[in-house]
């Protein structure tokens, strides 16, 4: 699979922000195969804007997010859902960081949602080794 990443930017209310005012009008560079060829192509976008401190460009980690979403169907929905109201990406569309923190937290949701209270039942309660190394097989398995 190829490294997907998309560059865009529009005018924000806030330059250290990411809330783009008109989302309609949003200035797509792009789609790129890779994060070097993404950053030369983001670079230049935002030096040609450099004089306006409310336009602001970013470079979306595709990849990361629609091989999740594959996977993860909470995460397949919230981005599918996130065109009707682009707001729901901030900050984890534009930000690797935090879409590697949004990511973890929703593999977390899926692993508790996976999780069945009968395990318990089938751990011996009268030996605490046993029934510790099973919760723990338990848990690991989430």
């Amino acid at each position: 699979m190829s490294k997907l990443h998309l560059v865009f930017g529009g005018r924000v209310s806030d330059p250290q922000g990411l809330d783009f005012v008109d989302l309609h009008n949003l200035d797509i560079i792009g789609l790129y195969p890779d994060y070097k060829a993404a950053e030369k192509a983001w670079r230049s976008a935002a030096q040609r804007t450099v004089d306006d401190a409310e336009m602001k460009y970013v470079v979306v980690h595709l990849h990361k997010l629609l091989q999740s979403a594959t996977h993860m169907p909470s995460v397949a929905s919230t981005v599918v859902n996130g065109f009707d109201d682009p707001r729901a990406f901030a900050p984890w569309w534009f930000d690797a960081a935090e879409a590697d923190r949004f990511l973890e937290a929703r593999a977390r949701e899926a692993a508790v949602d996976r999780f069945d209270r009968r395990d318990f039942r089938k751990a011996r309660f009268g030996d605490r080794v046993d029934c510790r190394a099973r919760l723990t097989r338990v848990f690991l398995q989430l």
